[in-house]
């Protein structure tokens, strides 16, 4: 019996032991498990923004969602419509806030270290960034307050991508690198084939910020679309990776030097030669579907059934990404060189920043041309002589029908030129809602949009910021809570901004938003009184009996503070209700008070016949005290 025990012991720890090494091997298909059964977050911190059932960037990321952009374009959110900023997180050392020019180590972050390299995804009420060297960043999305900061585990290239419930990238070694998103903490490493000195993978399916990783599961196994470059002979190849213990090459590679676009069935790729491959090629069996020469270096764009591109004529060429019929050519060429990087397409249209200093917006199923906007001529060097404006070298994100660039120059020198702009248009009016100081968006667009928050990494100040909606709060009071009927009373009182970002100070109208913002946060010159237009709010009383009286419509001030005078019609205990409805830089809030009206004088005064003054008696003075005023009576 003994034996047998020992035995059945032995038995049950090798169980045990291929337990936990088969459950260690499957970690990959756990996750693709637990991404196609919709196991994931969802939390959104703002319902009310969102504009579709998703509540995070990069909806796209597995194959029951399809029709969506595999750019830089967030069909599923809102956008903010003002400057207003929710939150800002500054990050490492240098920055011009507090100072006149930037300080050393704030640009060029994503190379040079420092800086945030890597902004988004958003998921689950959490904003995830990479900074240089590999630390792992986790802010609230509704505070900028740090829910985490892991150190650094590999230092990474490309953007960090969503598997299930864990966040995926790729470190300069070869290793694809898996984080919790909920703690940061990591998880596991798979080791990609052909590592070794001198190879740089990167894991794709992106142009920036992506609405589809580049990943994809199949029978409860994980895939991924790689880059892979040899620094030494510059040569780039984009492959077909089932990832595993060991990882496994499926196909490739085909030349591609840029970052490939995923959608559907289709990989897209561009290979900087001479004059420029664009390529799309079948994301299953690595056969090309079509090639063409397009003489244009950025990446290339998947949305609805075809691949947009830049071509030879700095005009955008839109194909069929199966067949490679051309579908429509814009009628208004770029000038200058266009875009480094690709087009964001969505909501029927497309966008591309030029170096020219403008924003294009097109119909995006037939090249219609929408509308252009100009960031303005540029007096400083070396902008001026070579491009005469600040050029937009990263792709405008999208979201709502709006774009949002930043301009910058991927050859500028180490100090920045002044002016850099973070820019805001309507894509459907074809107007500019809003622009604020910074950017410089080199190496990237360092933006993301999700749950109605447009999120930046400004390399001015070295900061992130969050630009959306955000709290109010009123406060209302009256100047006397007792009164007589007849008599008036004051009411004043204050509507703040309570956003974590400039929490206590007052809100402003749209029309101001942008000189406040720039004097709170990018060391702008503080706003007149006369251009601090203040916001409106309703007054009205509620009588006992729950009817409610309109006092009227109260305006605030550059402080924020509102006043109005009231005379109430009738005796009653009126509450007093101050509301702001909000506007699109604000949500909405309101504050109460009291107010007692109590009889009028000639109401409580004794008669004068009933006073006995014939007498010569004595007379004496005494008082009685109704509804809080002093009235005075004669006896003997």
């Amino acid at each position: 019996m003994q034996k047998i025990g020992k035995i059945t012991t032995a038995i049950a720890l090798f169980a045990f032991v291929l337990l936990i090494t088969a459950s260690f091997s499957l970690v990959g298909v756990t996750f693709a498990l637990m991404d196609n059964e919709g196991n994931r977050m969802t939390y959104p911190v703002q319902a009310s923004q969102r504009g579709g059932p998703s509540p995070w960037w990069g909806t796209d990321h597995d194959p029951y969602i399809a029709n969506g952009s595999s750019i830089a374009y967030n069909e599923w959110s809102k956008a903010p419509t003002t400057a207003h900023v929710l939150w800002c997180f500054g990050y490492g050392p240098g920055g011009s806030k507090g100072g006149s020019q930037p300080a050393a180590g704030a640009f060029e972050t994503d190379w040079f270290g420092g800086g945030v390299s890597d902004v988004g995804p958003i998921i689950g009420g959490t904003a995830y960034f990479r900074v240089s060297g590999g630390t792992l960043l986790g802010l609230d999305e509704e505070t900028g307050k740090m829910k985490f900061f892991r150190d650094s585990q590999g230092v990474n290239i490309g953007r960090t991508q969503i598997i299930g419930n864990s966040l995926m990238w790729v470190d300069f070694s070869g290793n694809v690198i898996t984080a919790s998103l909920v703690t940061g903490a990591y998880q596991t490493s798979y080791t990609l084939p052909l590592s070794g000195l001198g190879q740089t993978w990167a894991l794709q399916g992106w142009t920036l910020n992506v609405s589809q990783p580049g990943y994809q599961t199949r029978s409860g196994e994980l895939y991924m679309v790689a880059n892979r470059r040899d620094n030494s002979t510059r040569y780039s190849g984009v492959y077909m990776i089932r990832l595993g213990f060991p990882s496994t090459i499926l196909w490739g590679p085909v030349r591609a030097d840029m970052p490939v676009a995923i959608k559907d069935d289709v990989v897209a790729t561009m290979e900087e030669s001479y004059e420029c491959v664009l390529r799309t090629i079948n994301r299953w069996t690595g056969e090309v579907f079509f090639e063409t020469m397009v003489d244009s270096y950025h990446s290339p764009t998947l949305a609805y059934d075809c691949v947009y591109t830049l071509g030879y004529d700095q005009r955008i060429h839109v194909f069929d990404y199966h067949t490679g019929e051309l579908r429509w050519i814009s009628n208004f060429p770029m000038s200058n060189f266009g875009s480094e990087n690709s087009i964001s397409v969505g909501d029927g249209l497309c966008s591309m920043g030029s170096y020219d200093g403008c924003i294009y917006v097109y119909d995006a199923f037939t090249g219609a041309f929408k509308s252009r906007n100009y960031v303005g001529d540029c007096p400083y060097e070396f902008y001026s002589s070579y491009y005469g404006t600040w050029p937009f070298q990263t792709t405008p994100i999208g979201a709502d029908g709006k774009f949002y660039a930043m301009t910058g120059d991927h050859t500028r020198p180490y100090l920045p030129v002044p002016g850099e702009t973070l820019l805001a248009v309507d894509g459907v009016t074809g107007k500019e809602m809003w622009r604020m100081p910074g950017g410089c968006g080199s190496h990237g667009a360092q933006i993301a949009i999700a749950d109605g928050v447009l999120y930046m990494h400004d390399d001015m100040s070295n900061q992130i910021f969050a630009y959306s909606k955000g709290p109010s709060a009123v406060e209302v009071s009256v100047t006397d809570s007792h009164i007589a009927l007849g008599e008036y009373v004051w009411i004043t009182g204050r509507i703040t901004d309570q956003s974590t970002g400039q929490p206590g100070t007052p809100c402003v109208a749209k029309e101001a938003m942008e000189k406040w913002m720039a004097y709170l946060h990018c060391t702008g010159p503080k706003p007149t009184r006369e251009e601090m237009l203040g916001v409106y709010a309703s007054l009205f009383a509620t009588k006992s009996d729950g009817s409610y009286i309109e006092i009227g419509t109260v305006e605030t001030d550059a402080e924020g503070y509102f006043k109005a005078i009231w005379t109430p019609p009738d005796e009653d205990l009126y509450a007093i209700t101050c509301s702001f409805a909000g506007d699109e830089s604000y949500w909405d809030s309101w504050g109460t008070c009291n107010v007692a009206v109590g009889p009028t004088l000639s109401s409580v005064l004794v008669a004068p016949s009933s006073l006995s003054i014939a007498s010569l008696g004595t007379v004496v003075v005494s008082s009685i005290i109704v509804t809080g005023k002093l009235y005075r009576r004669e006896e003997d």
